[in-house]
């Protein structure tokens, strides 16, 4: 009992010592033994949590009533280790033996499992909503345990966010944190609060996001297991991209790859680089996301399991990202054409990024008009799904780059449009600068410029200094 309540609220670490203690002194507690294969699944080590089932399903008190029960524990871990087609089999016969024996805690379980598989594939959608909906209820009516119920909230706000239904996410994540809290789990607060702060990063808010995170910063270091800090760390840095803060974004995608070690799956190291991808591609350091391009690639090529099968096509369509913004047309519609010929799923999950892609290739084919009805389509689809961070940086102001060029009413009718929309005004900031300057409201650009340098953190250039000065100078003369 202690040393479940110990992996439940304080240290996965700690709570392996004690179950270790347990079984060494008593080789027939099964109880023991399989809290034992739980911690050490949360520690990343889901071969040597395999390995205590098959002891557990062996041993010679084993219940063979309780082989739904093993049959969800082996599931979960073979979804550690990627191996879904195998975990998908395992975790249908165990929701079948579950409801026929109307063992309604394993049926539980296994849905919990069955929505994971959903996750790792990437197949979100109205079923997995339906999932969820039908073990909350299955926790209402027979096992009313927060911290169960706290964790059916957390993957059903999460499957919102990825339908792109944020205010509900918002709404039913904010419902989990207070189930976390009334129970003071440590570890469900951190977790719980760092997708809180990845929805406010959707909203286009990065500055709210970062004090979510910041209200549990002290809590983070009370904390182990792999998945539960990754999820704090890699929602960070996302918002110190998004809000201009580069050297602490780098510090934490540094403690990604820390982490990484202590883990025997690639999916850390894959986050990590794609991290760093998407902060160097923000600060147009476009060599530098070649190179994590080619980082990732290398993983596909050297080691083609060890993640989510998803990650193969997240990775793929990195490569069409950078190839479309580094190499001439011709070189990046042939990456593109291979990878989406050999990844069919890519244009299915990743639908938006492949449009962007295509209106990058056409810039450089000086379609503009083609590209910017692209951008225009985009910006919508990604308003409308509340993505408002996706739509600004990934269609607004690519948009506004190139009605700058072609149709200078229409650009600042989307120039107000995103200043609407925008919480964080630096990148919009600099448009209207530009455009101040252009009209000769030399004044107002300068003063524009020096309210922007005083928020726009790591953002500010070289560039905009020289802006500045132009801008002063002009105001001057």
């Amino acid at each position: 009992f202690r040393g479940k309540h110990v992996a439940i609220n304080e240290s996965y670490e700690k709570a392996s010592q004690f179950l270790k203690t347990a079984t060494n002194e008593d080789k027939d507690f099964l109880p023991a033994w399989i809290a034992l294969a739980e911690v050490e699944a949360k520690l990343g080590n889901y071969n040597k949590a395999l390995a205590l089932i098959e002891i557990i399903s062996n041993h010679r008190y084993f219940n063979p009533d309780s082989i739904d029960d093993m049959l969800v524990l082996k599931s979960k871990y073979l979804v550690g280790l990627n191996q879904l087609e195998e975990a998908s089999l395992l975790i249908d016969q165990a929701i079948n033996l579950s409801e026929t024996s109307n063992d309604q805690s394993t049926l539980i379980d296994a849905i919990t499992i069955k929505i994971q598989t959903h996750f790792n594939t990437g197949n979100i959608n109205q079923k997995t909503v339906e999932l969820l909906e039908k073990q909350i209820l299955l926790h209402e009516k027979f096992m009313p345990d927060p911290y169960l119920m706290a964790i059916s909230s957390y993957n059903l706000a999460a499957t919102y966010h990825q339908l792109g239904q944020i205010d509900l996410a918002i709404k039913t994540i904010n419902e989990c944190i207070k189930l976390y809290t009334n129970t003071n789990n440590i570890r469900g607060i951190v977790v719980s609060k760092s997708l809180l702060s990845r929805l406010y990063k959707d909203k286009g808010d990065s500055g709210k996001a970062l004090m979510v995170l910041e209200s549990v910063d002290g809590l983070f270091g009370q904390i182990d297991g792999i998945s539960e800090q990754q999820v704090y760390l890699q929602y960070k840095a996302e918002n110190q991209i998004y809000y201009g803060l580069r050297n602490e974004a780098t510090e934490t995608i540094e403690k990604l790859h820390e982490l990484n070690l202590k883990s025997n799956g690639l999916e850390l190291k894959i986050v990590a680089l794609g991290l760093s991808f998407e902060l160097n591609q923000i600060h147009k350091d476009y060599q530098q996301s070649k190179m994590n391009a080619e980082q990732m690639h290398l993983i596909l090529e050297k080691h083609p399991a060890g993640y989510p099968p998803i990650y193969k096509d997240l990775i793929l369509t990195y490569e069409m990202f950078i190839a479309a913004l580094t190499e001439l047309p011709e070189k990046s519609r042939m990456i593109v054409n291979k990878n989406l010929v050999s990844n069919p799923n890519i244009k299915s999950f990743f639908e938006k990024e492949v449009r962007m892609i295509e209106a990058i290739i056409l810039v450089k084919e000086n379609k503009n008009i083609m590209a910017i009805e692209i951008y225009q389509d985009l910006l919508k689809e990604y308003v409308d799904a509340n993505k408002i961070q996706d739509a600004l940086y990934y269609a607004g102001y690519p948009l506004l780059d190139l009605l700058w060029e072609n149709n200078k009413s229409e650009y600042i009718k989307t120039m107000s449009y995103l200043d609407e929309i925008a919480t964080f005004k630096y990148p919009i900031n600099k448009y209207k600068a530009q455009n101040l300057a252009f009209n000769k409201d030399f004044l107002n650009a300068y003063l524009t410029m020096v309210e922007l340098k005083s928020k726009s953190n790591q953002f500010w250039t070289s560039k905009d200094q020289n802006l500045l000065e132009q801008y002063q100078e002009y105001t001057i003369h």
